[in-house]
Order: C-alpha cells, then sequence, then structure tokens
C-alpha cells in the first residue's frame, strides 16, 4: 500500500475551505470583494460575492472582466469622489469607507462600503472589503430630519417657549426660546426645577405653586397659568404656561411638557384699557366717540353735563344735533379735510345745547385707524370755554376799541392795517390810507364843552363808518383824529368816491342837546403798495403829513401824498447816514491833481480833491455824494477835514522841501458860516507853519456873487492869514468889470467846460480869450482846468495861458505818489514851440473852431438812424461861417491870394462836395457807405487845418499879413 500523498491532502483541505467560505459569503448581505489597484491605474476584481447582483446589478464575471463596469453605475455626482476616496486609501493605506449612491435599473440606491488595504509586493494595493445597501436607512433618516425641521418651524412659528420636566429625575429642559425670552442664553440657566422657582416673582409663587400641585395631583385637567417671571435685565415679564403630563398605568405624572408665551403686551394693553375706561368715564372733558358713517357710538357723562343731552338720545346720531348755525359750511369742510390729510383737527367750535343756548367749546377730533391703516372710527374730546370767551372778548374790547366811539383804538388798527397790507401784495390791488382831521372841533368843545363834544364825535364817528364797505375799517386814533383803511381797490382812482363821501359825512350838521353843531374834515391820503418797501407807521406819518397839507390849503378836502418827493428825502437821509458812518470809518480821502506851467514843465501847485472809497461801489467821485451834504451840518465837517488834511499834507511837503500852492474847494454853505475864518486860523495854528499864499481857497464864482461883499471880507481876511483866493469855474457867472475888481481873488480858474469846446466851438473859443484878457488886464493868475488833449494845450499856450491842469497832464493822485509823478513829469514837446500869438490872428483861430464844429454836425447826421429827425449842416461852401469868412478875407486882400485861391479854397471846395455825395450815399439807403466815407473827409479837414496852422506858425511876417482880418459872423 502506498502511503498517502500529502500535497494531495492539503489540495483537497483548501478546496473544501473554499466552498465552505463560498457559503458563507453567500448568505452574507450584501457583497464581498477583492479589488486590486496597480500604481498606473490600472485595476481589477480578484474576487466578486453573487451579492454584487442586488447592489449594483452586475454579476461577478463582468466586474472580473472590466473594474470599471463597477465605477460606471455610480451616481455621477459621487464618481469623482468615490475615486479620490480610493485613491488617498491607497496612498496612506487606511481604511477605505464611503456612503454613495448607484443608479440600478433607473433607481437611485445608497450604499456603504468599507475595505482594508494591503501593499502587495509588485507595489499594487490589494483591497479585501464590504458593500452593503442602506437606502431604507438613508430614508428613516430622512423622515427624521423633515419631521424634526417641521417641529423647528412649528416652534419658531408660535414664537413660543418650549419646557419639558423630568419629574423622576427632577430634570428639565428650556428650550433656547424660553430662554432669549427672559434674556438669557443656552447654558446659562440650570436645567432644574428650582431654577423656574427662582425666576418666579414672590407674588405669584404661593398661587402658581398650588396651581401645579393640584394639576400634577389630579385635581385639575388643565395646567395654565399666567405669572411673572424675572428677566435677565432685573425687570418682570408676564408669562402664559401651559403643560400636560404623561403618567403611567398608576396615572401618576413621570413627565410634563409645556409651553411658554410672552404675554407681556397683552398685559399692558389690558393695563391701558383699563385706565382709558377710568378716564372715559370720570373724565370732566366731554367725549364723544364715532363711526365711519359719523354716528355717534359712545360718550362719557361730562358729554352729558355739557350739552344737557342723555346718553340715549345722542347715541346713533351725528354730531350735528350740536350744530349752532354759527360756523359756515367751508369751516367743516377745511375740518374734515385736515383730518384726513392729518388725522388730528384742533379749534374753537360754537355750538348749541339741547336747551338752545350757544355755547363755546375747544375741541380736539383724533382718528383712529386700524390695522390695515383705514380710519376705524374719530375721537371727540371737547370742554366749555364760553365763560373764557366771554371774559377773553371783554379784554380784547378794552384793549382793541375806543370806549367812546365803539370803533377800533391804534392797537386794532395795527393788526388791521399790517394784515391789509399783507394781502394788497399778494392779490395785487391797492389800499387807500385816509388821516382824517376834524375841523373846528377845538371850537365845538371849547364854545359847549366836553359832554357835547363827545356827543359830536360818536354822530360823526358812526356816519364815517357808514360809508365804509365790507372789510373796510375805521379807527380812532384819539380826539379828533380818526384813520380809514380802504382795502381791495383796482387802482388810485378807484378811492375818489369813498373819499368824498367820507368827506361829506364828516361835513353834515349834528343835532346835539345844545343845538345844531357843524365842523368838516381835512383828510391826507397814502396808498400802498409803494415803489419801494414801506413799514406801516412809515405810511400813517405820510398820511399825516399829507393832512397837514389838506389843512393849509383850505381845509375840507383831502390831499394825495407826495411819494417821489418822500422817497427823494428818505434817500437823502440814508446818504447822510453812510457819509456820516464813512466820515467816521476813515473812507474819505484826499487825492491830488497837479497844475502846471506848460512851456517850462514846472509843477506850481496841486488842487486837494475829495474821494469817497466806499465799500461796495468803489472809489466814488464828488460828483457822486457831495451833493447830499451841500447844506447839511454834515458837510461842515467834511469841509473842515478836508482843510485840516490839506493843510496838513501841505505842511508836510514843505518840510521834505517841496515848494508848491495848494488848493482847496470851499463850498458855498461853509463859506458863508460867521466863524469860518476863527475856525480856519485855529486848523492852521494846529499845523505847523506854512509859507504865505502857499494855501488857496477856492469859491465858485456863481457863489462869491450872491454874496459880493460877504466874500470880498473874506478875501481880505484870508490875505491876512497868508491865505490865497481863486475864483473857479470862471466865466459860468455874471461878473462885471466891478465885481471882477472888487473881489480881489489871486487866481481865475477858466471852467473845464470852455476849454474842452473851444477847439470846435468860436464862442467857447471867445469865451476863453475873453477871460484871459480880463486876467491880464486886471493881473489875476488864469489857469485853465479839464486839459485832456495836446491840441487843448497847443490852443492855449498861442492864446497865452501857460497854467493848466487836466488828465492830459495828471490825473488826481494819493500824496504818496506825487513826489514819483514829479520825477518822470515831462511836458508835451510840441508845447514848448507854441508861441503867444497877436490878438490880430484870432479870427483865424475862430474860423478853425468853426471848421471843426462843421465837419462835426455832419459826422452826427450821417452817423445817425436814417429814420432819426435832424437836418444836415450847410452845403452851399460860400453859406456856411468858414465861406463867409473866406469870401470876407478875399474881398479885403488880408491873405496872399495866390495861396488863398491855390490852397485853401479848393481845399474847402472839396470838403462840401465830398459832404454833398455823402448826404446823398445815405438818403439813397447806403448809410453803412456814408460813414465810412467819413474817413477821407476827415482827412480833407486835417490838410485844411493844417494849412490854417501853418500861417499862425508863420509869425512874424504872417502876423503883419493878417492885420485887419474880418472877424467871423455872428451866429445866425
Amino acid at each position: 500500500m502506498n502511503p498517502p500523498d500529502s500535497r494531495s491532502n492539503n489540495s483537497d483541505q483548501r478546496g473544501d475551505l473554499l466552498r465552505r467560505l463560498q457559503k458563507i459569503v453567500t448568505h452574507v448581505p450584501g457583497m464581498v470583494f477583492q479589488y486590486r489597484l496597480w500604481p498606473d491605474g490600472h485595476s481589477s476584481f480578484p474576487y466578486c460575492s453573487q451579492g454584487i447582483e442586488s447592489i449594483y446589478g452586475l454579476s461577478p464575471q463582468q466586474v472580473h472582466e472590466d473594474a470599471r463596469a463597477a465605477f460606471q453605475v455610480l451616481h455621477p455626482q459621487d464618481v469623482q469622489r468615490v475615486r479620490q476616496g480610493v485613491r488617498t486609501s491607497a496612498e496612506q493605506l487606511s481604511l477605505w469607507h464611503d456612503e454613495y449612491r448607484v443608479v440600478k435599473d433607473g433607481e437611485v440606491r445608497w450604499v456603504e462600503g468599507e475595505a482594508s488595504p494591503e501593499r502587495l509586493d509588485d507595489g499594487s494595493t490589494l483591497w479585501h472589503g464590504h458593500i452593503r445597501d442602506i437606502s431604507a436607512r438613508k430614508v428613516s433618516e430622512e423622515r427624521l430630519r423633515e419631521s424634526e425641521e417641521r417641529l423647528q418651524l412649528i416652534f419658531n412659528g408660535i414664537n413660543d417657549g418650549v419646557w419639558d420636566w423630568d419629574l423622576l429625575r427632577n430634570q428639565v429642559y428650556f428650550s433656547p426660546r424660553w430662554m432669549s425670552q427672559l434674556g438669557y442664553q443656552p447654558g446659562e440657566l440650570e436645567g432644574r426645577y428650582e431654577t423656574f422657582l427662582q425666576l418666579l416673582h414672590p407674588a405669584d409663587m404661593d398661587r402658581v405653586v398650588e396651581q401645579i400641585n393640584g394639576y400634577l395631583e389630579g385635581d385639575s385637567r388643565v395646567y395654565e397659568v399666567e405669572m411673572r417671571l424675572r428677566h435677565k435685565d432685573g425687570s418682570w415679564r408676564w408669562i402664559m404656561a401651559r403643560g400636560l403630563a404623561l403618567r403611567d398605568a398608576q396615572g401618576r405624572p413621570y413627565r410634563v411638557l409645556g409651553s411658554h408665551t410672552d404675554i407681556e403686551q397683552r398685559k399692558r394693553s389690558e393695563a391701558r384699557l383699563q385706565l382709558a375706561a377710568s378716564v372715559f368715564a370720570d373724565a370732566q372733558e366731554g367725549i364723544m366717540i364715532t363711526d365711519t358713517q359719523d354716528r355717534i357710538i359712545d360718550i362719557n357723562q361730562a358729554f352729558c353735563d355739557i350739552t344737557g343731552y342723555s346718553r340715549e338720545e345722542a347715541l346713533g346720531r351725528t354730531p350735528n344735533l350740536l350744530n349752532s348755525g354759527h360756523h359756515k359750511p367751508e369751516f367743516f369742510a377745511q375740518m374734515r379735510q385736515q383730518l384726513a390729510d392729518t388725522g388730528h383737527w384742533r379749534g374753537e367750535v360754537w355750538n348749541r345745547r339741547k336747551d338752545g343756548e350757544i355755547y363755546a367749546e375747544m375741541l380736539n377730533i383724533s382718528a383712529v385707524h386700524d390695522e390695515q391703516g383705514q380710519v376705524h372710527h374719530h375721537v371727540a374730546l371737547f370742554f366749555d370755554i364760553t365763560v373764557q370767551k366771554r371774559h377773553q372778548h371783554e379784554l380784547e374790547r378794552i384793549a382793541h376799541y375806543d370806549a367812546l366811539t365803539g370803533l377800533p383804538n391804534r392797537s386794532l388798527l395795527a393788526d388791521r392795517l399790517g394784515q391789509a397790507m399783507v394781502n394788497a401784495e399778494r392779490r395785487n390791488q391797492r389800499i387807500v390810507l385816509a388821516f382824517i382831521d376834524l375841523d373846528g372841533f377845538k371850537q365845538v368843545n371849547d364854545t359847549h364843552g366836553h359832554r357835547i363834544g363827545d356827543q359830536l364825535l360818536r354822530e360823526v364817528a358812526q356816519r364815517m363808518r357808514a360809508t365804509c364797505r365790507e372789510g373796510d375799517t375805521l379807527a380812532r386814533l384819539g380826539g379828533d383824529e380818526f384813520i380809514a383803511v380802504f382795502i381791495d381797490l383796482a387802482d388810485v382812482q378807484a378811492s375818489e368816491p369813498l373819499l368824498r363821501r367820507l368827506l361829506l359825512a364828516a361835513s353834515q350838521p349834528v343835532q346835539t342837546e345844545a343845538g345844531s353843531v357843524q365842523v368838516s374834515a381835512s383828510v391826507g391820503v397814502a396808498f400802498y403798495p409803494q415803489q419801494g418797501p414801506i413799514e406801516a407807521d412809515q405810511l400813517l406819518r405820510q398820511a399825516d403829513q399829507a393832512m397837514y397839507k389838506a389843512k393849509q390849503a383850505g381845509k375840507n378836502r383831502y390831499h394825495v401824498f407826495d411819494q417821489a418827493q418822500d422817497l427823494s428825502l428818505r434817500r437823502h437821509s440814508q446818504s447822510l447816514q453812510e457819509m456820516e458812518q464813512a466820515l467816521q470809518q476813515g473812507q474819505f480821502q484826499l487825492y491830488y491833481q497837479p497844475q502846471v506851467n506848460m512851456r517850462s514843465g514846472a509843477l506850481i501847485g496841486v488842487e486837494a480833491l475829495i474821494r469817497w472809497h466806499h465799500p461796495s461801489r468803489g472809489l466814488l467821485l464828488p460828483e457822486h455824494f457831495l451833493a447830499e451834504v451841500e447844506n447839511d451840518e454834515l458837510g461842515l465837517r467834511l469841509g473842515d477835514w478836508v482843510l485840516q488834511g490839506a493843510i496838513a499834507q501841505l505842511a508836510h511837503w514843505q518840510a521834505q522841501g517841496l515848494d508848491l500852492t495848494l488848493s482847496v474847494n470851499i463850498a458855498a454853505h461853509h463859506l458863508h458860516q460867521t466863524d469860518f475864518i476863527d475856525r480856519l486860523q485855529a486848523l492852521l495854528q494846529q499845523a505847523p507853519p506854512i509859507r504865505p499864499g502857499r494855501l488857496e481857497l477856492e469859491v465858485l464864482e456863481a457863489n462869491a456873487l450872491n454874496d459880493r461883499e460877504r466874500v470880498a471880507e473874506l478875501i481880505h481876511r484870508c490875505d491876512d492869514l497868508g491865505v490865497g483866493f481863486a475864483l473857479d469855474d470862471f466865466g459860468t457867472g455874471y461878473s462885471s468889470l466891478a465885481y471882477l475888481k472888487h473881489l480881489s481873488a489871486q487866481a481865475l480858474k477858466i471852467d473845464r467846460g470852455f476849454v474842452g469846446k473851444m477847439l470846435e466851438d468860436a464862442e467857447q473859443l471867445a469865451i476863453v480869450d475873453s477871460v484871459l484878457c480880463l486876467a491880464r488886464a486886471f493881473r489875476r493868475r488864469p489857469i485853465a482846468e479839464g486839459v485832456e488833449t495836446r491840441e487843448q494845450g497847443q490852443m492855449l499856450l498861442s492864446l497865452g495861458c501857460e497854467l493848466a491842469q487836466g488828465f492830459f497832464i495828471a490825473r488826481p493822485m494819493p500824496p504818496d505818489r506825487l513826489q514819483a509823478w514829479i520825477a518822470n513829469w515831462q511836458p508835451d514837446p510840441s508845447w514848448g514851440q507854441v508861441r503867444k500869438l497877436n490878438h490880430e490872428l484870432m479870427p483865424l483861430l475862430y474860423a478853425m473852431a468853426e471848421h471843426r464844429a462843421w465837419i462835426n454836425r455832419l459826422g452826427q447826421y450821417l452817423q445817425a438812424d436814417r429814420d432819426s429827425q435832424g437836418e444836415p449842416p450847410e452845403l452851399e461852401h460860400d453859406q456856411c461861417r468858414f465861406g463867409e469868412w473866406l469870401i470876407s478875407l478875399r474881398d479885403q486882400g488880408g491873405y496872399d491870394s495866390l495861396e488863398l485861391h491855390t490852397q485853401i479854397e479848393p481845399l474847402h471846395l472839396q470838403v462840401h462836395q465830398l459832404a454833398e455825395a455823402l448826404i446823398r450815399q445815405r438818403q439813397n439807403g447806403d448809410p453803412a457807405g456814408a460813414r465810412q466815407g467819413l474817413a477821407r473827409l476827415h482827412q480833407l479837414r486835417d490838410q485844411l487845418l493844417q494849412r490854417l496852422q501853418a500861417r499862425i506858425e508863420a509869425a512874424p511876417a504872417a502876423d503883419r499879413a493878417m492885420a485887419g482880418h474880418p472877424p467871423l459872423p455872428p451866429p445866425r
């Protein structure tokens, strides 16, 4: 017998073991598997139990042949996560465990798998694991979650706290909401019954504990109690607690479940309602509640006491049962509109009691809204103010009405006038204010006594009041003075009938105890609005002033206030106030305009000129403000300020070595003051000594002539003080030779108006020449003002006037700029070449002036609008004044006939021919072309004037040739 083969036995044993394991695995729920994964990503299932069919829907053979099949049935959202879990398990050799979904026959199933990995010699990883179906468990978990969510939603929805009391262990669960109702966070309270008792209000302790014990012992079927629990902040909160006990078979409670509801707001509402009910019943004010249909649904006892209506009589009716008829429908319409807009109305109402008595009440109505914001009802609260209104009416009558006539007094007039002025502005209408003063009332009073006078005043007041319309006001100021205010007038003329009726009513006889007496009225009238703003008291003053004008004009009439004159006076007053302030604040300053010798260029003096540095209007010249103070005391002070400043400046310049004459203008009002010399002497004594004759006072020629004796005396006394005198604007007055001899002024200042026009106006040139002749005859120093062109300076020098001032020389400047001006000043070079003409050449100068004037008139005509009125100057060359002069000159042979015929007359003829052509061009509809031709006309003018000027400069031969030249014909 052969020995048994050990290898065969071992193989049989392994086969049996494998069969037994397969039987075991077959009965294991789910699937048992081996899964192998190589580093290159290749995988296989060395073994898979038959249970894979129930889970994956695959056979073991399918996954054995292609391991990827097992991953293809996974839910798309879980594939990536499962693969990542497998890779992580392989890297870390950690247990693989996961829950995921597979899709089998279109149905999604939840499975749970776990496997242990081991690393093989070839670097691959082999897992031994098990996968089972957990779909049923997942469904249960989902249902439990949904149930818990529903329960939580219920708790959140009812906003109640929950408590769970385990009686056997004496443990209590307080939900988060339960704790938050009392201000606590989860975990801050110990879960014991004693915790609840510690929070319970001492006053509620016995009642609540007794109710809890009674419920647990079965004495009551429900547990429900209201109590106060202490909040974390120390306050007490009202809580409604409800509970349900769980009992064993013997009926013994072992657990109680319950809820906590916060009823703090409800308790407060109940307290307010209780208080409101108490107030409603016990209030001294009447209370009435109406519904949306305005029906009375409730009243209190005070309502019955005030109105006289019982509760039964009032309920179901409207508040109209109290209507007194005192108010118009518009009043109640406005009340309802305000209630609708704001929900409130407050005001005074006159109502009627049940017995018919009218009474006043202060009424306050409020709208009560429901949760949707709609008006639910109205609550009216009122109290009787009849006594107060009567007392108020009596006080108003005393305060606002005249005791004698019953008319409004001054106080009520002010209110009504102010309101009338506002309404007039708003409605764009006019009001008339009439100031009435009775003529002859004092005589009646003195003759018949005050009693008759009072009777007369009452009757006249009532008659005048009867002439007024509704809305007008007649008030008594006192004595025999009245004010009437007529409103809503379309224009000023609409007041005339009212004023006539007023005068007629005041002038009718009045029957008194002493017989018939009669007065009249003087009425002053003012209107509103006016051109500028005006206050009520100013309007009264205007009417008062107009009333005095009516009296002066003969009484028993009315006079209208002159608004333009008053406006001028008010503006003048404002200007004076502004200048007074400017003087105090140092806004005035002295400027100085140099006076020079035009031939030599020497500075001979300066004229002091005042300037105002206005804070808003800038630098103002004297013509903009000095007229306002011409006859006012402020003008005297301003004149003294100018003198003081000029004297101080002159002394300062002399101390610096600058020797010049300083001229100061003196106003007539200032000059005529009796103490003028004394004040001047005082100013001189206050300053350092100045050289005699260096201070010169300028007075207008016209002012000097008005008071020749006074001015002559002043000049003499000023000589004693070393102060010189000059006549300003000389030639504008009516001086005679005797006057000029009597007024020993050292200088004559030629008015700037003559200087500015002398080149083109022969008459102005003649005046300048005459003034210079007078100055030479009486040995006065002539100074020309207003030199603004080179040609004006040339003309003055040719006439023999070397001293001048004007903008062409220098504008007025502050004193600190004078030294710099002196250093840079040079006279015009042409002035040094001009020689004084013999008087025989004057006709030629006049001729040149006339020619310039003719050209100017022609230019004005051509540049004017075509439709404007006006005639051109004389166009015939031998008919104009220059042409007439040429003819006379030619006839007398006083001019070089060759030059006259070849140069002067042809140029003059060309000027007239061109002028005729330009005028025709304008009249034919081409005004622009005519204006352009002016340039050629001016060229011819300049050529002609240059020819004449050359003759003037050709002295001395030309001077002799011009002897006997005829003067210009007189002006036509």
